[in-house]
């Protein structure tokens, strides 16, 4: 159970469903997504509490020297001011019934625009995630999948400030975008021969082969385990440890991981693998 204003993770509603086939119903067709809604740290933790931002990153409220109380309160006020929330309890629409979970809608402390509302419902009760996250020069960027059954994902891009992008991919779409992001310089060139680094050096902070340009970890999570890749992007090519699958007793414990430089096409295999496991999962 998170602290959360929107009262027990597992409490859903009539209403909250149907802001979620909302979102989706506002897909668009075609191969070019685009971000549809924009929060900060600070106001997703005013709607949802601190520990939301868990499996993500909060570049701004990470700072040193930042009121968080401060800080997320004038979030909350922002979005109230802007129509994206309703504190006054007179003024909600009506939730419905209560779908799943315990509790009274009527005793959270706000009410989410139908927008808002399938958001904080699409995080909350994802059937899979996924986060990769990126090291460069600039920063340290996210980007989040959460996953529904039928493969459409939300995603949830966050920047080296605390923005936070959202966007919803349809299945096709999520392999290539993921692909970008792990080789933004599209240097992916060849396979090369496989060989192998010490598990505990590739978990070293700071571990990344010579001339890396770009070092994201992609982490892979469903009901009955998941998956971590490291992808290292560098001048010449891209390299991939792959840490396997992990289950119920955590990950492989053998003390080295495969590594080996690949092609574009075999990145993108072991990216729509990756996809592929966490909605076999969702869907059995």
């Amino acid at each position: 159970m998170t602290d959360s204003p929107l009262g027990p993770t597992a409490l859903i509603t009539e209403r909250d469903v149907a802001s979620v086939r909302f979102l989706l119903e506002q897909m668009p067709e075609g191969d070019d997504p685009s971000t549809f809604i924009m929060l900060t740290d600070e106001e997703i933790a005013g709607v949802d509490g601190p520990l939301s931002l868990d499996l993500v990153s909060s570049p701004f409220l990470s700072q040193e020297g930042i009121d968080r109380r401060t800080a997320l309160a004038c979030a909350t006020r922002s979005l109230a001011a802007r129509g994206m929330i309703t504190l006054d309890p007179s003024a909600r629409d009506d939730e419905g019934g209560v779908l799943e979970g315990d509790g009274d809608p009527a005793l959270r402390s706000m009410q989410l625009s139908p927008v808002l509302a399938g958001v904080f419902l699409l995080r909350r009760s994802a059937a899979g995630f996924l986060a990769a996250t990126r090291v460069l020069e600039a920063g340290t960027t996210t980007s989040a999948l959460y996953f529904t059954p039928d493969g459409t994902a939300l995603e949830e891009f966050v920047t080296t400030d605390g923005l936070h992008l959202f966007t919803l991919l349809r299945r096709d779409a999520i392999c290539g975008r993921l692909a970008v992001f792990v080789d933004p310089f599209s240097a992916a060139d060849a396979d090369g021969a496989e060989t192998s680094v010490p598990r505990s050096e590739l978990s070293a902070p700071g571990f990344v082969p010579p001339d890396t340009r770009a070092a994201t970890t992609v982490s892979a999570m469903h009901p009955s385990g998941g998956r971590a890749v490291h992808v290292y992007a560098t001048g010449t090519g891209v390299q991939v440890a792959d840490a396997g699958p992990f289950g119920d007793q955590g990950p492989d414990p053998s003390p080295e991981i495969p590594m080996a430089e690949v092609s574009p096409e075999t990145l993108q295999t072991l990216l729509s693998t990756i996809v592929d496991e966490i909605l076999a999962d969702a869907e059995s």
